[in-house]
């Protein structure tokens, strides 16, 4: 059995499912929202009929982890058993908020460290995977760090909490953009159709003085300037680059993700160079990432700089412009067809 964690809405788990069962393949797709009928079990018995079984329930029907033959961690992850607070502050409200915080972050950590084992078990006992619960969220410094060490040209980075600083880096490069050390901001607002997201911006100096004199500390770049900027999906030790033409358009200039619907980037298949994809595979390897979505930008100079790695990036608007047909090959690996 092919087992996938992933997420409900995430379309390029959709679009592999579709191509695995073309191949008419057993796989068990399990969404991390869906709390229905979801229970575990873990026997670590020494008795040899029972050692070292992991069941999950999900839908309300059992699956033995040990018999899963290819793994893909997508997103998400096991959905968790339903842990309600009331339930806590129905039993122990008389002891107060803060015992009621307590005691539930103790019973969440309790559930996790249960499904940290399933993941682990996972990861240990199938050949075929891809994707992992350990490492999908790296750190943007340290890959920026690792990247360097491997010969990759980055932005020239600092982070600070303080205003004079950010005011001297700014006269330093005349422009530079800032933008989240952790992953992207995605906040549905209320009930309504509204969400916020954050983007790279450009600081402007309008800003600097509405700033007080010890800030939040905040990721700083010099602004690199590009002749276009690329978007890499990294598969298995294969990298399937599409270049985007950004540039032009004011919209998308500093950050492409501001799409213009109603004029649209440009993206066409590109060819990297050999020693790029070969510092490329070695900052994979450091970071332990069988896959991955890779920003770079190519600059007037024709000089390649890396941005930053996410590892459970989206694949499809790399796949579906340059015809690379990712879904497809994700397929075919997890259910042993190449």
């Amino acid at each position: 059995m092919i087992l996938i964690l992933s997420q409900a809405e995430d379309i390029s788990t959709h679009e592999v499912t579709d191509w695995l069962s073309h191949y008419q393949a057993d796989f068990l797709r399990v969404n991390a929202e869906e709390y229905r009928g979801v229970g575990l079990e873990v026997s670590l018995s020494k008795d040899q009929s029972g050692f070292l079984r992991c069941h999950f329930k999900y839908h309300d029907t059992f699956y033995d982890l040990d018999k899963v033959t290819a793994y893909w961690y997508r997103r998400g992850g096991f959905p968790a058993i339903n842990k309600k607070r009331s339930i806590v502050e129905k039993h122990f409200n008389a002891y107060g908020s803060v015992f009621v915080n307590a005691f539930h972050e103790q019973l969440v950590t309790e559930q996790r460290r249960t499904y940290e084992y399933l993941h682990w078990h996972l990861e240990r006992n199938v050949n075929r995977k891809i994707g992992s619960k350990f490492n999908s969220n790296v750190n943007k410094l340290q890959v920026l760090h690792l990247a360097a060490s491997v010969g990759l040209g980055i932005p020239d980075t600092f982070v600070t909490s303080e205003k004079a600083r950010l005011v001297d880096y700014k006269g330093r490069y005349g422009r530079v953009i800032t933008k989240g050390i952790q992953e992207g901001a995605f906040f549905r607002i209320g009930t309504e159709d509204l969400f916020f997201t954050n983007y790279t911006e450009e600081v402007e100096d309008k800003i600097l003085g509405e700033l007080p004199e010890t800030i939040f500390p905040s990721l700083l770049q010099r602004r690199i300037e590009k002749k276009y900027e690329l978007r890499i999906f990294f598969l298995l030790d294969e990298c399937y680059a599409m270049a985007i033409f950004s540039q032009q358009d004011m919209q998308t200039n500093t950050d492409f993700r501001k799409y213009n619907t109603q004029k649209p980037n440009r993206f066409i298949p590109y060819r990297l160079p050999e020693d790029i994809q070969d510092k490329i595979r070695q900052l994979m390897a450091k970071l332990e990432l069988q896959t991955g979505s890779i920003d770079m930008v190519v600059t007037p100079e024709n000089e390649y700089i890396f941005l930053e790695v996410n590892p459970v990036g989206q694949f499809g608007m790399t796949s579906q412009p340059c015809n690379y047909f990712l879904e497809k090959r994700i397929a075919k690996y997890l259910c042993h067809h190449e």
